[in-house]
């Protein structure tokens, strides 16, 4: 298996990647990037969709969240 300080390689990589100015947010860039990345370890393509998806559900979630906490706090 593949320790974890490659995988976070990886992760930042991505998040690299998605801080090319060519969408918002980097959305559509990042997610290929990710499946692409992880791919070339090895891992099935659907593994990683599933979990780069999940991530962005979770980070919007949190950013929501957020939002609403500071709106109701003003």
């Amino acid at each position: 298996g593949y320790g974890t300080s490659i995988c976070n390689i990886l992760v930042s990589i991505t998040f690299i990647i998605s801080l090319i100015p060519i969408t918002i947010s980097g959305v559509g860039i990042k997610e290929p990037a990710f499946v692409f990345l992880f791919y070339t370890l090895g891992i099935p393509i659907d593994i990683s969709t599933t979990v780069i998806l999940i991530a962005l559900i979770i980070q919007y979630i949190i950013g929501a969240i957020s939002y609403m906490i500071i709106s109701f706090n003003e």
